[in-house]
């Protein structure tokens, strides 16, 4: 059983694809996204640290399609309950290890607080985020990304 990581825009889009038309330009990758995180959930070992749980979040009822918080609070809250799913909190030795190693990267230090807690811990990282294009990550876990599409979180 692989120990996944789900970066925070391809959770977005997969919680999203259901508030969208067809029409919409990002469903068929937003359709794609959640049968990958579907799929995921059932055969992985699901990493979720305390930054992606919070990003989640934000970007699906702040940003783009917003949807009701309820809605997400509720499946943020099964998501935490379930078998496979290995939630971890951010120490404080991992903050200061990622404000060091945003400032050696220049990477946001959001992206190294999603993914350090599980550094020794994760074999695969979906993202669509070219910032995990980073050398030290790619150390970390093998980094895939399954939609083929590179963008940062608000771009269209």
């Amino acid at each position: 059983m692989n120990r996944t990581l789900i970066d925070t825009r391809i959770w977005a889009l997969a919680l999203k694809v259901a508030y969208m038309t067809k029409s919409d330009p990002d469903y068929s990758l937003a359709d794609r996204a959640k049968s990958l995180v579907v799929d995921t959930l059932k055969k992985d070992r699901v990493l979720v640290s305390a930054q992606l749980m919070g990003e989640i979040y934000h970007v699906a009822t702040r940003r783009g399609i917003r949807l009701p918080s309820d809605d997400v609070i509720t499946y943020l809250n099964s998501l935490l309950e379930k078998d496979n799913v290995l939630f971890d909190i951010t120490s404080e030795e991992t903050v200061k290890k990622a404000i060091e190693l945003s400032s050696k990267y220049n990477v946001h230090v959001w992206d190294f607080l999603v993914v350090l807690p599980f550094e020794t811990a994760v074999d695969i990282i979906y993202t669509m985020d070219p910032h995990f294009q980073n050398p030290y990550f790619q150390k970390i876990a093998k980094l895939e990304n399954p939609l083929g599409v590179w963008k940062v979180e608000g771009q269209r």
